[in-house]
């Protein structure tokens, strides 16, 4: 008596990724993910830079190859990277805000201070 059994499942792999490469382009979209959430939440300058560099690794290690095999490493990168850029606006926006609201009238009064 014999049972079916199903063909094996055929996975198909990009010749040009390695499993070392898949896995370290897999760790640096998942870090970037982690760094952007961070930079959010806990260390804005920091984990939001780190997020852009290593969301930008987890890409270009990634380009040109198959899109199905990469693509929940590229949906991390891209999410780290949004994260880490939309960090990166915040820290200018609040730059520019601390020089135009503290910095310019602390000036004006020092110059006014002075002609008087």
């Amino acid at each position: 008596m014999t049972y079916y059994q199903p063909p094996p499942t055929m996975i198909t792999v990009d010749p040009r990724l390695t499993s070392n490469e898949y896995n370290q382009a897999s760790k640096l979209s998942t870090m970037s993910l982690a760094a952007g959430i961070a930079g959010m939440i806990v260390l804005p300058i920091f984990g939001s830079m780190a997020a852009v560099i290593m969301g930008s690794m987890a890409k270009r290690k990634t380009a040109g190859l198959d899109r199905q095999l990469t693509a929940s490493i590229n949906i991390k990168a891209n999410v780290g990277l949004v994260l880490g850029w939309f960090g990166v606006g915040v820290m200018i926006m609040s730059l520019l805000f601390y020089v135009l609201i503290i910095v310019v009238p602390v000036l004006i009064l020092v110059i006014l201070g002075m002609m008087a």
